[in-house]
């Protein structure tokens, strides 16, 4: 994405926000080791093109549950799509009924493309609903994209790196380093 505070100041005008406005910025504490200090850079990064943030981080869990109830308006950091298999993400963030679903698309054919890669067995047709599925979500999202990590690598000898259950090798997991016992 680009970097462009000056474009994003000009968008916000033609917003009718040219002198921006201030709004609670929930994000997560402690989760992975990139969390915290994410919530931090962005909340500078909206403070440059005059969105005022009231940063709040939380530990997960309560995040979890406040996010879930779509009660307290503001802006929410969240991670998205830290698993290979986009079904993981579609059911909680896209799904009508998922936990951390905060938008709803009633003039669209999300629920119903959900539904259909549910329920398709053949790779490549599944392949072809989730695309279109997706070019759908980012045509109608209700989000922004901040930001994209960039994957970090450690090599030494004597550590061990072992990461399980869909996650890569990167910032997000080196809380799985450890040293290697032979």
């Amino acid at each position: 994405f680009e970097y462009n505070p000056e474009k994003a100041k000009a968008l916000m005008a033609e917003a009718g926000y040219e002198d921006g406005f201030e709004v609670d910025f929930y994000g997560t504490s402690g989760f992975q080791a990139i969390t915290d200090n994410t919530a931090l850079a962005v909340q500078q990064y909206l403070e440059e093109i005059g969105i005022r943030t009231n940063l709040i981080l939380e530990p997960l869990p309560e995040f979890r549950a406040r996010f879930a109830t779509k009660e307290k308006p503001g802006l929410y950091y969240y991670f998205a799509n830290q698993a290979p298999d986009p079904t993981q993400v579609l059911n909680a963030e896209l799904d009508e009924e998922g936990t951390l679903a905060v938008a709803y698309y009633p003039e669209t054919t999300l629920q119903e493309k959900l539904e259909a890669q549910r329920n398709e067995f053949d790779a490549a047709e599944r392949l072809k609903i989730i695309n279109s599925l997706a070019v759908e979500l980012y045509e109608n999202a209700s989000w922004l994209p901040l930001f994209e990590n960039v994957d970090v690598g450690v090599m030494r000898s004597g550590i061990e790196w072992r990461v399980a259950g869909g996650y890569r090798q990167g910032t997000g997991s080196m809380w799985s380093l450890r040293p290697l016992i032979t």
